[in-house]
């Protein structure tokens, strides 16, 4: 009755609300076909169907109203709202969008290609993160972990086919790799991962000398890892330099201290010094490896230093990582900026710091020897 006085009164939209979400998809279907039937003037209104997610079938339940008539859908991004949140919107509009059958009787204005975008958006304004796994739109979305997947993914790209993806990551603006190295995946994706980050391994190599390395860890490989495992072989019987000791040398009468290593660079023992400012011990021995090496404006910039410990106990071995990027101004693990890694233990902090700093700058030091055509080895 009210509805009716409403459409009578002007209203051009009426909405159905699913508020508790108990129905399921049949029940909706006949519940809006006895609605249409018992109310005047439906057909001259767009008909609004509003769905929470207590059940999870909130996308079911309003795709299942839009095959009765329903023409406007409401809901937010990544389920946001009250309880369980609402009706997904971004995974409406790909079901509509992507699958045949719904793609061959319904449209939207919505440019799918924004579908990320907008997620990543909602993402910072809301300071409510995308789930880990959310369809479509979450950083696991569309990648492989199995070595079937992997391998069915990179023939599937060779002929333009998508075999065991939903869609083109294109189609939906995803972005990131494809492949998620696990220990299940196969020398095929583990071997394209790599391929992608800059490293030409051979799959004989990989399968001999990489995948134990990769299986032995039940983890999952994010790039810094991978590029930690590829740089190890990569760089085998390369390195430049080597670090040997450190020191610190207070001078008489006065407070300064000056911090002095030892390092063996190309076969040679050099020493290089460092003045020990207000940003302590292990600035002032990287300072003074700085001295050594001589790279002035050419050395990359260190955007990342992880000092930690190996085990639970106070007598603990030091670990330390090291990244070296070389646009100087972000981090970032894939090849939009050329990355060297170091990582290293020690039972003292210092000494694995230093070792890990001069292991990502020798290792810099090779690629660029090998870009000039200078590296004898």
């Amino acid at each position: 009755l009210i509805y009716g006085h409403a459409i009578k009164a002007g209203a051009d939209v009426i909405n159905i609300p699913h508020t508790v979400a108990k129905g399921i998809e049949i029940e909706i279907q006949e519940a809006i076909r006895y609605f249409k039937m018992l109310v005047e003037g439906t057909d001259d209104v767009m008909l609004s169907f509003h769905a929470h997610n207590d059940f999870g079938v909130s996308v079911a339940d309003t795709l299942a109203a839009v095959e009765q008539g329903v023409r406007q859908v409401e809901g937010t991004w990544y389920s946001l709202g009250e309880r369980s949140g609402n009706t997904p919107l971004e995974q409406v509009i790909m079901n509509l969008c992507l699958k045949p059958s719904y793609n061959r009787k319904y449209f939207t204005s919505f440019k799918l290609e924004k579908t990320n975008a907008v997620a990543r958006f909602i993402e910072r304004e809301s300071f409510i993160p995308i789930p880990y796994n959310a369809p479509g739109i979450g950083p696991n979305a569309l990648r492989h972990g199995s070595g079937v997947h992997s391998d069915g993914d990179e023939k599937g790209k060779a002929i333009g086919e998508n075999i065991y993806l939903p869609c083109s990551p294109e189609d939906i603006g995803w972005t990131g790799n494809t492949h998620q190295i696990t220990k299940l995946t196969g020398v095929s994706g583990v071997t394209a991962r790599l391929e992608e980050l800059g490293y030409e391994f051979e799959k004989a190599f990989v399968r001999e000398h990489i995948m134990p390395v990769i299986k032995s860890r039940d983890i999952t490989y994010g790039d810094k890892e991978l590029r930690m495992i590829g740089d190890e072989f990569r760089y085998t019987g390369k390195d430049h330099v080597e670090f040997v000791d450190y020191a610190f040398n207070k001078f008489a009468n006065s407070t300064i201290r000056q911090a002095q290593v030892v390092l063996v660079v190309d076969g040679e023992k050099k020493i290089g010094e460092a003045f020990m400012g207000k940003n302590g011990p292990i600035n002032a021995v990287f300072s003074a490896i700085d001295d050594v090496l001589g790279l002035g404006e050419k050395k990359p910039k260190l955007v990342v230093y992880e000092p930690s410990n190996r085990g639970r106990t106070h007598s603990s071995a030091a670990e330390a990582l090291v990244v070296l990027c070389g646009n100087g101004n972000e981090l970032n693990y894939n090849l939009s900026a050329p990355v060297w890694v170091g990582k290293a233990e020690d039972d003292d902090t210092i000494t694995a710091s230093a070792k890990s700093y001069v292991q990502a700058l020798s290792r810099f030091m090779t690629d660029m020897k090998e870009k000039n055509g200078t590296d004898k080895n």
